[in-house]
């Protein structure tokens, strides 16, 4: 029973490691688009794109021109302010 006491923590502490990675990922390729990634983070949230940041990262890393693609649509649908 001692052994299973650190599990949660590690758990959470690997979903922190996860979300961090994915949203370094998602930055790289926003500045690749020349957008940062609290701009594209408001737009995608603005013009209510249904992508999590799990998602953006696997198009970022599989698929550059369909995160342009995203890039460019929430650009054109949600203008910076």
């Amino acid at each position: 029973m001692h052994m299973l006491t650190p599990a949660p923590g590690s758990r959470k502490r690997r979903k922190r490691v996860f979300r961090m990675m994915w949203i370094e990922r998602i930055s790289a390729a926003a500045a690749d688009n020349g957008i940062s990634y609290s701009r594209l983070a408001f737009a995608l949230a603005k013009s209510q794109v249904g992508l999590n940041r799990k998602m953006l990262s696997e198009i970022a890393i599989h698929d550059p021109k369909a995160f342009t693609a995203i890039v460019d649509h929430v650009r054109s649908a949600a203008p910076a302010a």
